[in-house]
């Protein structure tokens, strides 16, 4: 496995498993797919904090988390987000779809 999936599968279950524990409030009516506040936040610090520990600098891991949270909320509502953290709960691997998002924002920010 390359680096950059190696990584991208982290980054989303780290974050997912974080966003849990963030309160589960409904998507704001104005943007379908937006997050809670709590929840982003909740993604961010901690995928950034636990990538920065595997020697990954930290102000690149903030911009890999936050590109992958952003490109996340505009693939997927609240509500599916929701359910793929669950279903990482129970052991199920993430979507295809969402190690791809997140494999772009890696190599976007770890190429450069």
């Amino acid at each position: 496995m390359r680096a950059s999936q190696s990584l991208s599968r982290f980054v989303i279950a780290l974050g997912l498993m974080t966003a849990s524990f963030a309160p589960m409030h409904k998507a704001n009516a104005e943007n379908a797919t937006a997050y809670p506040a709590e929840t982003v936040a909740a993604f961010t610090s901690t995928c950034t904090e636990q990538g920065s520990s595997k020697g990954i600098p930290a102000e690149v891991m903030q911009q890999i988390c936050a590109c992958s949270i952003e490109a996340l909320q505009e693939q997927y509502t609240f509500e599916q987000f929701a359910k793929i953290d669950a279903d990482l709960g129970a052991g199920k691997p993430a979507p295809a779809e969402m190690d791809m998002i997140v494999q772009g924002c890696v190599k976007e920010f770890i190429s450069k």
